[in-house]
């Protein structure tokens, strides 16, 4: 995310995060629920897991997260720009997959 668009985020407004607790680093939902406005970029606290949705463990309790800004997508992802871990994402396992 770019940081005028960090900066803009405000408490309910909903995003896709790379969770930074789960190890596969998976794409889920997240609404903020903390701004802390500071020099530069802003502290952003996002609340991840069952209350809101998430697909990422069933049952995994809610927690807040405060991951880095380049692991937040705006709600609709911008197909235009990628992201590195969502492209990541879709490489294959190994290179024997790749050829086939």
């Amino acid at each position: 995310m770019l940081k005028f668009q960090w900066n803009a985020l405000r408490v309910g407004d909903h995003v896709d995060v790379h969770d930074p607790d789960d190890a596969a680093m998976r794409l889920v939902p997240g609404v903020v629920t903390m701004v802390q406005s500071r020099v530069g970029a802003n502290d952003i606290g996002i609340m991840l897991g069952a209350t809101i949705g998430s697909a990422g463990v069933p049952g995994s309790p809610a927690h807040v997260a405060r991951p880095a800004r380049l692991a937040v997508h705006l709600d609709a992802i911008d197909a235009a720009r990628g992201c590195w871990r969502c492209a990541g994402a879709q490489l294959p396992a190994t290179p024997a997959d790749a050829h086939g």
